[in-house]
């Protein structure tokens, strides 16, 4: 089994010099290295300005994608690493966190940063996630 690189239509990628996702092969498993993850649909359009919210639940719909591509899910996550730009808005990115992560709890990181590449931008999450093989 090679590595393979995930860049599946419903994740807008975006021109740049890197994937959205590498799949690479272990014994029995394939570690997924997710790209940090923005609030942006399928067509590359910000969801949710200025709402830390909607923006969160968009990068976790972009995860979601992501690992499906793959025949993962969030409950194969094994670490989450979620920038923000503003960390008293912790509570609001724990609470849609907590919504779609249900099963099994990845190690988490979050981390403030004084802005991301937009200013629009509020929120961004890269992973990494391990789907065994049957």
């Amino acid at each position: 089994m090679e590595r393979r690189d995930l860049n599946p239509p419903t994740v807008y990628s975006l021109p740049s010099h890197f994937t959205q996702a590498v799949s690479v092969p272990v014994t029995n498993a394939r570690l997924l290295f997710i790209s940090a993850q923005l609030a942006l649909d399928p067509q590359g359009q910000l969801v949710g300005a200025g709402d830390m919210t909607r923006q969160a639940e968009q990068v976790f719909d972009n995860l979601k994608a992501l690992l499906a591509a793959e025949g993962a899910t969030l409950d194969d996550v094994t670490k989450l690493t979620i920038y923000v730009t503003d960390i008293s808005q912790r509570a609001k990115v724990g609470a849609v966190r907590s919504r779609y992560l249900t099963g099994r709890k990845p190690a988490n990181t979050i981390v403030e940063v004084r802005r991301l590449a937009s200013d629009d931008w509020l929120i961004a999450i890269d992973a990494i996630a391990v789907k065994h093989e049957s």
